[in-house]
């Protein structure tokens, strides 16, 4: 697994580093949980940076669907569900808002998937069960 630090916690002065598998399902389960349990969207951002380039992956989850934001140096695109919904939605990421749009919203299974795939590659767009639209 490549080097990938996460941002998630109000207090946290430092990135955490995904040093495995592992690391990245805690911080999933610990979404999942906080997203469930405070009846709250959360969100985390992972980033990777290296010599040959850097990688964001925004990751939003809220107790049944979430969001995947990946931004690299020439691709800037959230998930779709393919839906109109005219509507937006918050997560609260380190006590800020984060608004996306409604239509972003995906199933909590395909972010972890794009997670997962992220961390594996973080210089290629996630390929797997969403599709992308351009911000």
């Amino acid at each position: 697994m490549t080097r990938v630090e996460a941002w998630y916690d109000p207090d946290q002065e430092e990135a955490v580093p995904l040093t495995g598998q592992p690391d990245v399902d805690a911080l999933l389960d610990r979404m999942l949980a906080e997203a469930t349990q405070e009846n709250v969207r959360v969100q985390a951002d992972l980033h990777y940076r290296s010599d040959d380039g850097e990688a964001i992956l925004q990751v939003g989850m809220g107790s049944d669907t979430g969001f995947v934001g990946y931004i690299n140096d020439t691709d800037r695109v959230i998930s779709s569900n393919g839906t109109t919904d005219p509507g937006d939605v918050s997560f609260d990421y380190m006590t800020h808002e984060r608004v996306v749009p409604a239509t972003s919203l995906v199933s909590i299974t395909a972010v972890r998937q794009v997670v997962h795939t992220f961390t594996q590659s973080p210089l290629t767009r996630p390929q797997g069960p969403i599709t992308w639209v351009a911000v």
